[in-house]
């Protein structure tokens, strides 16, 4: 009754030792990283160049001997050294000084943006947004621009008057 079933399920010597020989070879393949890990020798460490600096450490804080390259790469960052701007001149990252005044983000141009503190590229990024149809319906919509920080925006937020009169009206409650 079965025979057509048990026809399809037996194997002949050859094929049962080949499915051997694959079982055999899989389970070396699976056990050969653990083999591999158990001979493999210990290589330790070697921390003798950061010696130095280890002691210094453990004995309270002393200076180690990298430490003032950093503070002088912290103090050349910090004050815009070796930076060049676009006339070739070193560009300094000191703070721009910055006139708040009321605005429309609509409407103001690229000096109105560098006047509150942007960058002119910056201010040309934004003039880009838009150009290409990007509208502030509301003072939260500047935080959409990747060019303004957290704390840039909570400085310029009781500066903006969104004239709403010349906008499209906007549903924000339908999400």
């Amino acid at each position: 009754m079965f025979k057509w079933l048990e026809k399809y399920f037996t194997f002949s010597r050859t094929e049962r030792n080949g499915i051997m020989i694959l079982l055999l070879l899989s389970f070396l393949v699976l056990m050969a990283p653990r083999i591999y890990y158990y001979f493999k020798p210990v290589q330790h460490a070697d921390n003798s160049k950061y010696k130095a600096e280890i002691d210094a450490f453990v004995n309270g804080g002393n200076k180690s001997p990298h430490e003032d390259d950093f503070t002088d790469t912290i103090t050349a960052i910090i004050t815009g050294a070796n930076r060049k701007s676009d006339t070739g001149q070193i560009a300094s990252k000191l703070p721009r000084h910055t006139n708040y005044f009321y605005f429309d983000p609509n409407k103001i141009g690229v000096e109105e943006w560098e006047r509150l503190g942007f960058t002119e590229k910056q201010a040309q990024s934004i003039e880009l947004y838009k150009q290409k149809g990007g509208k502030f319906y509301r003072a939260q919509d500047l935080m959409r621009l990747y060019v303004l920080d957290e704390d840039h925006y909570y400085k310029l937020k009781p500066f903006v008057r969104i004239d709403t009169a010349g906008l499209p009206k906007r549903n924000y409650n339908r999400y």
